[in-house]
């Protein structure tokens, strides 16, 4: 492994173990994320985010800035809205007319979980860091190209009422 990819798991394990240097975005997303508390400090007024403490903030470190602004109670309402779409997803899948568009739409709600799950764990300290996105929330233009372009699809089954017969 290169030594990039060592210092993160080594970071995984130990966070604390050089927060000066490769565990800094580690820590100070924690940090953030604590410092929410249960309603937050209010939009633009979290520390961590007004005073550049978090790299990459607008990217892959989303989810702590909006939990230290919206507190614990904002982070729940965004993962239960999150759970509400990919519940959608699975219950339109199990309504569709054919295999083919049940397991495309399957395919995009795994993309979106694991998206999901991958962000929110490792800027919280529960997976190691990765750089994987927060569906519509971070910043990136292709991220939300493709997801909105999945978004399009799903919808684009959901309104299809009877089977494509091509012959």
């Amino acid at each position: 492994m290169s030594p990039y990819q060592k210092n993160r798991i080594l970071n995984f394990l130990n966070p604390e173990r050089d927060i000066t240097n490769t565990g800094y975005q580690a820590v100070q997303g924690k940090i953030a994320a604590g410092s929410g508390k249960f309603i937050g400090r209010g939009l633009f007024k979290g520390p961590q985010n007004q005073f550049n403490f978090i790299p990459e903030k607008q990217t892959d470190y989303i989810f702590p800035v909006f939990v230290e602004e919206m507190g614990f109670v904002g982070g729940t309402i965004l993962i239960g809205l999150y759970t509400i779409m990919l519940y959608r997803f699975v219950r339109l899948s199990k309504k569709t007319a054919n295999k083919f568009n049940q397991m495309l739409i399957i395919g995009i709600c795994a993309m979106f979980l694991a998206h999901i799950f991958e962000n929110i764990g490792m800027t919280i300290g529960l997976m190691p860091i990765t750089g994987i996105p927060l569906p519509f929330l971070s910043y990136g233009g292709t991220f939300q190209l493709v997801n909105l372009i999945a978004m399009g699809i799903v919808l684009s089954i959901s309104c299809e009422k009877t089977p494509l017969d091509f012959m």
